[in-house]
């Protein structure tokens, strides 16, 4: 326990002090390495090929470091191109590599379900970044506020189902998870949104705010048990072994991988923040 909890602290504090003071392209340097590792984890769920890891490590960086480079209204069908060719070259490496043949079909799902689950998202964390420089702090702050979804809704989930915890959520997935865990997580995400909006004093409206703490706190418990899911599947507890008493990388990321797309179409499309 107390190795979880400074593991948490020290990784929360430096993040956060990256999101805030890092320049832009030091930044997005780290969105692709955190998010490289979670994909050549997520690969490797399959007990496939180390190659096949490879090629999720790659594609789901090439995507990234696509989104990074290019101008604010261009990024968009790049993306979408290289999310493609990174996926079909997956896919003729497992083809060219297939046994054990059982496990073939497994490996390429996995290749190609890595570039879109977790190099997507990565992508779209750059973007929220790649601002206009006179209100870059207002990407940092989304970025933030994604982290703060997940990172308040985790702890708050685990606190509160120890403290009230009886009835199960989904234990075919998750059986420690209860609802009143699931409960606790959402007062924190919603919370967390509008603490962060007070430090960063963002003019922003209370109602939307209000919707995407709501939304995105549902989707961040989704994306922790959509991982769980894959790892039942697997057979193992946890994507890694990177961070002590945490788990791999993706176990840190799984919920903010729902979260950080949801915030992105929330805050620069569906109900843009003032630029």
């Amino acid at each position: 326990m107390i190795i979880k909890v400074v593991t948490g602290v020290i990784l929360s504090a430096a993040i956060i002090a990256a999101i805030v003071l890092a320049p832009s392209p030091v930044l997005a340097g780290i969105i692709a390495v955190i998010f490289g590792m979670a994909a050549l984890e997520f690969a490797a769920l399959a007990k496939g090929r180390r190659i096949d890891s490879a090629m999720a490590l790659i594609g789901s960086v090439s995507v990234i470091v696509v989104s990074a480079l290019l101008g604010d209204s261009e990024w968009l069908f790049p993306v979408v191109q290289t999310v493609f060719v990174a996926g079909m070259l997956g896919l003729i490496v497992v083809l060219l590599t297939p046994h054990p043949i059982e496990n073939a079909g497994h490996r390429a799902a996995m290749v190609v379900t890595a570039i879109v689950y977790v190099g997507v998202a990565g992508a779209i964390c750059v973007r929220m970044i790649k601002v206009p420089d006179e209100v870059a702090m207002v990407g940092r702050w989304a970025v933030l506020t994604a982290g703060v979804i997940t990172w308040l809704n985790d702890t708050m989930a685990y606190f509160g189902g120890k403290l009230f915890g009886r009835s199960k959520m989904y234990p075919a997935i998750s059986p420690n998870k209860t609802w009143a865990g699931s409960i606790s997580g959402m007062i924190g995400s919603i919370g967390g949104v509008f603490a962060i909006r007070a430090i960063f004093g963002i003019d922003y409206p209370w109602l939307p705010l209000l919707g995407l703490g709501i939304v995105g706190g549902v989707l961040g418990q989704l994306g922790d048990l959509a991982e769980s899911m894959f790892k039942r599947s697997a057979g193992v507890k946890d994507s890694g072994n990177l961070l002590p008493g945490h788990g791999g990388m993706l176990d840190r990321i799984d919920a903010f991988l729902f979260v950080a797309p949801i915030t992105w179409l929330w805050l620069f499309v569906w109900f843009p923040v003032g630029l």
